[in-house]
């Protein structure tokens, strides 16, 4: 079985987990993982994704806000010039404490091989932490927030005529 700290996305948030009132940095890079587009536009996967913000500790769980950039790759759709830029968006995402998470689920039963990632409100950025609370996975994180932020029709400048 893999462990959550064996994620390349993986950050250890275990200092500050269950501590309303701390904060711990994030400030690195992340492979980019699979599916952050299609042929027009999109993120290689594997490519660099940076990530800076900070988890803070509340009493039901994590919340990260972050910056997050990535070198995109497209293809303009009126002229077709290839465009390679990075992008950057702004984050603010929610990972919950086992508890809090199993009180938003108002006592339905959970599959152990599924974690919960959204309550009532289907729209807002939930996470999972690891069983024990100590890491986040950031690999639906990024490719959620990536793939949200891409252009339906990229240009290579505002005013391309084609």
């Amino acid at each position: 079985m893999a462990r959550p700290e064996d994620s390349a996305w993986a950050v250890s948030v275990a200092q500050v987990a269950s501590r309303p009132g701390q904060s711990k940095t994030v400030d690195a890079v992340f492979p980019a993982p699979s599916g952050i587009g299609d042929e027009v536009i999109g993120v290689k996967e594997g490519a660099d994704v940076s990530v800076h913000g900070s988890f803070d500790s509340i009493v039901d769980g994590l919340v990260l806000t972050a910056r997050i950039e990535a070198p995109v790759a497209a293809e303009c759709t009126r002229c077709l010039k290839p465009i390679k830029r990075d992008w950057g968006v702004d984050v603010v995402a929610f990972f919950p404490y086992e508890e809090s998470a199993k009180a938003r689920s108002h006592g339905k039963p959970k599959n152990e091989d599924v974690e919960i990632v959204a309550g009532e409100d289907e729209s807002e950025d939930v996470y999972p932490l690891s069983r024990d609370g100590a890491f986040a996975d950031l690999e639906a994180l990024l490719r959620d927030t990536l793939v949200e932020a891409l252009p339906l029709q990229p240009l290579c400048r505002e005013g391309c005529r084609g």
